[in-house]
């Protein structure tokens, strides 16, 4: 992975020679781990939190009540003392964002530093609740349409959805996209893993300010966005997914981060044959299995009794059997497991991998080492479409032109993976 790695770049300086392109991250928070929004449609805590500490700060004489209303006053007052606004109806006006926080830092600076625990932002719960999960993706030119978008809105060109979406190259982090990334609210660092039920293990890397807790803008449950993947196949998917109620909970660091993209999370599973004598190979299985299910909680011990109860227990809850005391109470077939897929898969096929090739000819390439590719393509379209103003015959010259100098380079390449990366590129250009 690493010599593939060396090579890519190297891969990337060819390219360079034939084009020049520059990526932009999005810079961080200015004030980490404080509230830097609240507003009318900010939940009842965070408007508490903005009372109290104007409050102390000598700014508000009102009830601490977690009303907005009663506190706007003071906001407006402040703002146009400072001159962030001259009037009520200027942007941003009673808005209590970063230009605020600044100020007041600024204005109040020993009072601001006693306080601003005050406006320290909730921890999420660290156990299973429900997320309100909507998708995204990145747009790349070209695409049949730009019009859909759950969480960014609606936009009809690529330079509308660029801009919507920042490039769409970077989470506000500054990491590039990459599969498994969410965008969570603002209380959740970065690198916070989440596990969604039946979809596995994901992890926050990106927010905006349409991705809020609960109690705001509608919505009962803290929102979350998964980003799908790049073009037409992944807005298509985003489409589909819409917006769910989806079960969740924060898993710890050393969890792996993972989408199951093609199989369910019971498919590695689906021959697994246990009984109360089953060797202990086996039972270890099933007890993973419903570790990772949140079925199981007891050690890996390969002891049948230790899961018993447990897997007995999920049979009679689904009618798998009628009562404990059936004949095939505590075996662990075809049954059970199809009845573990209705309920800890999601079905539709929203996490099937994209295919940029036709054929298995690229049997050396990883799934992550073709993403590395993919992700110079998209960097490429990009570049070619802001170079030559969308213009379509003079973005075509150019690709046609960069494969015919890929494949020279091609041709005189020997190592299997360096040639496949190469042929890659060419192909999916």
């Amino acid at each position: 992975m690493e010599s593939l790695k060396r090579f890519l770049i190297a891969l990337v300086s060819i390219v360079l020679t034939f084009i020049m392109f520059n990526i932009s991250s999005v810079s961080a928070a200015s004030f980490p781990g404080l509230e830097t929004k609240i507003i009318a449609e900010s939940s009842t805590s965070k408007i508490i939190k903005l009372q109290t500490f104007l409050k102390e700060l000598d700014l508000y004489s009102g009830n601490i009540d977690g009303i907005h209303a009663n506190v706007l006053p003071s906001v407006l007052v402040y703002q146009k003392q400072t001159g962030l606004i001259s009037n009520n109806s200027d942007y941003g006006a009673g808005y209590f964002w970063v230009k605020t926080l600044t100020a007041l830092q600024d204005d109040y600076p020993e009072k601001f530093e006693n306080n601003k625990y005050i406006l320290e932002q909730d921890v999420p719960v660290q156990w299973e609740r429900s997320f309100h999960v909507t998708a995204y993706y990145s747009a790349i030119p070209w695409q049949d349409r730009y019009s859909y978008s759950s969480s960014l809105g609606r936009y009809r060109t690529y330079t509308e959805a660029i801009r919507m979406q920042w490039r769409g190259t970077n989470g506000a982090s500054g990491k590039e996209v990459f599969p498994w990334m969410l965008a969570g609210p603002r209380n959740y660092d970065f690198g916070t893993k989440i596990q969604l039920e039946g979809i596995w293990v994901w992890v926050i890397e990106d927010r905006w300010s349409a991705i809020v807790n609960a109690g705001e803008r509608g919505f009962e449950n803290d929102r979350i966005d998964i980003w799908m993947w790049f073009g037409d196949a992944w807005r298509l998917r985003a489409e589909k997914w819409g917006s769910r109620i989806v079960k969740w909970k924060i898993v710890s660091d050393d969890v792996d981060v993972s989408v199951v993209f093609n199989e369910s999370v019971i498919s590695s599973y689906s021959n697994l044959y246990v009984t109360p004598k089953s060797n202990n190979i086996d039972i270890e299985k099933l007890q993973k299995l419903f570790t990772e299910l949140d079925l199981y909680t007891g050690a890996i011990d390969g002891k049948y009794i230790s899961i018993q109860d447990e897997l007995i227990d999920f049979q009679v809850k689904y009618d798998i059997i009628s009562s404990k005391y059936d004949d095939q109470a505590g075996y662990f077939w075809k049954r059970t497991i199809a009845v573990l897929k209705s309920k800890y898969t999601t079905n539709d096929n929203i996490f099937i991998e994209p295919k940029y090739d036709v054929s298995d000819q690229f049997d050396a390439l990883t799934r992550k080492e073709k993403l590395a590719v993919v992700r110079l393509k998209v960097r490429l379209d990009t570049y070619f479409t802001k170079q030559y103003k969308s213009n379509k015959v003079k973005i075509t010259n150019q690709k046609t032109a960069l494969q015919s100098k890929l494949q020279k380079v091609i041709n005189k390449t020997k190592n299997k993976k360096k040639k496949q990366t190469l042929q890659y590129l060419k192909i999916i250009l």
